[in-house]
């Protein structure tokens, strides 16, 4: 009886000396491959409050649950409370977004995936019982237990850089949710933009509408009566259909943003309106370089670029051999009659062929690298060139707005003449209407003039990855 029981304790203390020795084993580091990678993570923020790796542990206790096509295909209702303000409401708009979850969601997978690769370096127990015929010749049968443990400690460099490349892998998708971010408060903001201007442009038509009503209804008169120049009757009738039609027109196109800004909102704004000043003091005087360095998309297209050559450094790695310490316990149970058997030591490998498979790899990782390369130019070029058209737009409608404003002035002092001219019969309806009608066009130019200097603005800000942020995000 005490026999099989100190085989047993004894295979137990030597199996805890084997993992004990090897978890204190250091695997050797080439930090050379990641020099500023291990300080990445810490700095993958989703927002100010918010990082992707809270919480992730205790999500691994839990199950999902599949949900049923009819409950995935819900529609998206944001509840947006405007009654904050601009700010706050294009903040939460963002936040509730499903492509800004699509993003933070894929953050997390990327965070997620460093400690995967971290812990390839760490030391792994298996264990395994098989059951059948150990020897067919004796018909010898039983069950054995085999415990394997294994630790890297010898690589080239290669456990290395698939951790750096998973770490530039998380920073390209927070630099990403960032892009994202901007992106999407860029649209929101362009969208409080819009309702405001066909909001604005609806007033300036109703107004002109009130005024020329009884110019309108004395035309109907004198159009009824047949009297008058008949050329000059039907130009001013012209007129007036002009003006219902563009009235009808800028009717329809407001009902089409209302829908937008509902969908995006979750309804319309009643007492706040776009901060327009609020963005403008936002925005940097002069584009210096470290703000366009500063840009989430190249910082996206640099990590990216990173991580593909950490890639390739892992690859690179494979032609090399690797050394790890391995221990295997083997105990024969269920009356079997081989002995145990345990080993420990130093276990080095390498591929001597495998075709041109490692050649195909290692071509394909430069492209790669190269790849990564022109699309960080490409980015940059892009940026600038984006960030200086944009410039010159704010400057453009400047101007615009200086001139439409002069002409709306114009007109409105040329009405005033031709309405006292009217009254002396120095004047016709026909040139009254005309004169309204180009004091509504000037002022409606001046009003989509300040649209697009607005939208200009916020496109810079996002460019330069500011606009999200000013909002808090």
């Amino acid at each position: 009886m005490h026999g099989p029981i100190l085989m047993n304790a004894a295979l137990f203390l030597r199996l805890v000396f084997i993992v004990i020795f090897l978890t204190s084993c250091q695997q050797i580091s080439f930090e050379n491959l990641k020099k500023d990678a291990s300080n990445l993570v810490s700095s993958i923020k989703v927002s100010n409050s918010e990082d992707v790796s809270v919480g992730l542990a205790s999500e691994t206790s839990h199950t999902i649950s599949s949900l049923k096509f009819s409950d995935l295909i819900k529609p998206y209702s944001p509840e947006v409370d405007l009654s904050n303000g601009f700010a706050l409401a294009v903040k939460s708009a963002v936040k509730l977004d499903p492509e800004i979850a699509v993003a933070r969601e894929s953050l997390a997978s990327e965070v997620v995936a460093i400690d995967i690769a971290e812990a390839a370096k760490d030391f792994s127990v298996t264990g395994v019982v098989m059951g059948g015929v150990e020897d067919i010749s004796d018909e010898v049968t039983g069950v054995a237990f085999t415990l394997n443990v294994k630790r890297p400690i010898f690589d080239s460099g290669r456990m290395d850089a698939r951790i750096a490349e998973a770490k530039y892998s998380a920073e390209t998708a927070a630099h990403t949710y960032r892009v994202k971010m901007d992106q999407k408060a860029l649209m929101l903001s362009s969208l409080w933009v819009d309702l405001e201007l066909n909001q604005s442009l609806q007033r300036q038509i109703d107004s002109r509408l009130v005024v020329l009503g009884p110019l309108i209804s004395q035309l109907e008169k004198v159009a009824a009566a047949g009297i008058g120049d008949a050329s000059k009757v039907a130009s001013a009738q012209r007129t007036v259909f002009a003006i219902k039609a563009k009235k009808e027109s800028v009717s329809e196109q407001l009902k089409g943003f209302e829908v937008r800004f509902i969908n995006a909102f979750g309804g319309l704004p009643t007492d706040n309106s776009y901060d327009a000043e609020f963005i403008s003091r936002l925005v940097p005087e002069s584009i210096t370089s470290d703000l366009m360095e500063g840009s989430p998309a190249l910082n996206a297209e640099y990590s990216a670029y990173m991580g593909a050559v950490a890639r390739l450094a892992s690859i690179e790695a494979k032609n090399s051999f690797s050394v790890g310490l391995e221990a295997r316990a083997a105990r024969p149970l269920g009356g079997s009659s081989v002995d145990s058997d345990e080993s420990v030591g130093l276990v080095a490998r390498k591929t001597l062929y495998n075709g041109k498979l490692l050649d195909s790899e290692i071509i394909q990782a430069r492209a790669h690298v190269k790849r990564s390369i022109a699309q960080f130019h490409a980015t940059f070029r892009e940026g600038q060139r984006e960030l200086r058209a944009t410039q010159q737009v704010i400057i453009a409608m400047d101007r615009a707005i200086d001139l439409a404003l002069e002409d709306a002035q114009v007109a409105s002092d040329e009405i005033a003449y031709l309405r006292k001219q009217l009254i002396i019969g120095g004047s016709t309806l026909e040139s009254v209407l005309s004169a309204e009608a180009r004091l509504y066009d000037a002022e409606s130019k001046a009003t989509q003039f300040l649209a697009k200097r607005r939208k200009a603005e916020l496109s810079i800000l996002a460019i330069l990855g500011l606009l999200s942020k000013s909002f808090g995000l």
